[in-house]
């Protein structure tokens, strides 16, 4: 990618990620960059990254604080994270998408390879971002009651995706509904330990 498409490129990224960051609470946008803030300590991070072979951008979600990720230090379970960053609650990358939630086409990445079209790529990046990305980063700090089903929908993203639904749980005093912890029990991509996460989840 020559320097006359990427630089307009991520000026105007960084353009919108500002007008995003004034949307959210404790983030703050940088080049390429969406940090989400508890204090001083950036505790989420939504960053695009560019491959430079490719004339192209891919995205990673990612988590290290927030409400689920001090609820899963608190209850060390007795099994791996999903997650080989042992300070990561949550990690995705667009180029493991099989659903197309960032990039158009296949595998992942938003190719830029001429400077005709920034803006609109810029704002069809965007879109994807608030569709997919930026809610899943948020309900993982918050605990939000959506997380359930984020977790659910990608369980391998998340270290720990039972204590995740647990903490979800606990923060937000839920009931679960008739056949669902059964369901929850039956997923072996989210219950690792039968009776630790079992205990954690409630069920039982």
């Amino acid at each position: 990618m020559s320097k006359a498409v990427r630089e307009p490129f991520e000026a105007a990224l960084l353009l919108r990620l500002q007008g995003l960051a004034d949307e959210l609470p404790a983030a703050r946008a940088f080049k390429n960059q969406l940090k989400f803030y508890d204090g001083r300590q950036a505790v989420g991070r939504l960053s695009f990254v560019h491959l430079a072979k490719a004339d192209a951008y891919y995205v990673i979600a990612s988590v290290s604080g927030g409400e689920v990720h001090e609820f899963c230090k608190a209850h060390a379970p007795p099994y791996r994270s999903n997650l080989l960053n042992p300070d990561m609650t949550l990690l995705h990358s667009s180029l493991s998408d099989r659903d197309r939630r960032f990039a158009d086409e296949a595998g992942g990445a938003v190719r830029v390879w001429k400077a005709d079209g920034i803006e609109r790529i810029c704002e069809r990046m965007l879109e994807k971002i608030r569709a997919f990305h930026l809610p899943r980063i948020c309900h993982a700090l918050t605990a939000a009651p959506e997380l359930v089903q984020d977790v659910l929908g990608g369980p391998d993203d998340y270290a720990y995706p039972a204590l995740a639904i647990a903490a979800v749980r606990r923060e937000r005093s839920l009931e679960w509904e008739p056949g669902f912890a059964d369901e929850l029990l039956r997923n072996r991509k989210v219950v690792k330990d039968r009776a630790f996460d079992s205990r954690m989840l409630g069920i039982g």
